[in-house]
C-alpha cells in the first residue's frame, strides 16, 4: 500500500539521520511519543495521531543537510548560522515530498516552529492559520528541548520547563496543545517520556 512505501521511505531517513545524529534522532523520538500522548488527550482521531507521530519521528530531518559546524556547534548560534541551522525545516519538507503520500505530514513539519504570535519561522504563521497538530508537535519539540541536555544549556525538570512554557502560553506556544502537555507530564503514565534535569534555563534553543 501506499502508507507501507510512505513508511518505509520514512524509516530510510531516518536511518540516514540516525548515522549522521544519533542524538537528534534521540531527540525525535521523545517529541514523538510526547507529541502522540498530547494528541490523544486533545481527542484526536487514529490517523491523526498517527500523522502527528510520524511527524515527530521526522520534524528534524532536515538537520541532516546542516553543515557539522553549525549543527554540532557547542555554544550559541550566530545570527547567520541561525538563518542556515531554521533551513532545516524546508530542507526537511523538501525530503518529505520526495515521498508519495507524505503531504500531511509535511505540513505538519512545515510548521512546527511557528508561534500564535506571528514570531515563529519560517513562514511567521498566526495563530488559526497554523495546524492543530503542528502546535502540539511544538509544544512537544520545546518541553524536550528544555528537559533534554544541550551543548548550549543543562537541563531542567519537569516542573521548571513547565513554568517557563507557561509564560510562553498563548504567544510562543499554543495554550491548548500546552494545557494538554501539562495534563500529560503530570499523570504517573507518563514517566518513561520524562527525564529529570537541573538548572532551569530557557534559550532560543537551536532548532
Amino acid at each position: 500500500s501506499q502508507r507501507t512505501e510512505m513508511v518505509q521511505g520514512l524509516t530510510g531517513l531516518l536511518t540516514a539521520l540516525g548515522v549522521r545524529d544519533a542524538a537528534t534522532l534521540a531527540h525525535s523520538r521523545r517529541v514523538a511519543a510526547i507529541a502522540v500522548r498530547v494528541g490523544e488527550h486533545m481527542g484526536l482521531d487514529r490517523g491523526a495521531v498517527s500523522n502527528l507521530r510520524l511527524a515527530g519521528l521526522v520534524h528534524d530531518i532536515g538537520k541532516a543537510g546542516v553543515p557539522d559546524d553549525i549543527l554540532f556547534k557547542d555554544g550559541r548560534l550566530s545570527e547567520e548560522q541561525t538563518v542556515v541551522m531554521r533551513s532545516h525545516v524546508d530542507l526537511a519538507v523538501s525530503m518529505l515530498r520526495a515521498i508519495p503520500g507524505t503531504d500531511a505530514i509535511a505540513r505538519i513539519v512545515s510548521q512546527h516552529h511557528e508561534c500564535p504570535d506571528g514570531s515563529g519561522y519560517p513562514r511567521g504563521l498566526r495563530a488559526k492559520a497554523i495546524d492543530p497538530a503542528a502546535s502540539i508537535l511544538r509544544v512537544a519539540d520545546v518541553y524536550a528541548a528544555l528537559t533534554e541536555p544541550r551543548p548550549y544549556h543543562t537541563p531542567t525538570d519537569t516542573s521548571a520547563a513547565l513554568a517557563v512554557m507557561s509564560e510562553l502560553s498563548g504567544s510562543r506556544i499554543d495554550a491548548a496543545a500546552f494545557a494538554a502537555l501539562r495534563a500529560v507530564v503530570g499523570h504517573a503514565a507518563a514517566s518513561d517520556i520524562i527525564e529529570s534535569g537541573s538548572t532551569p534555563a530557557f534559550k532560543e534553543v537551536n532548532t
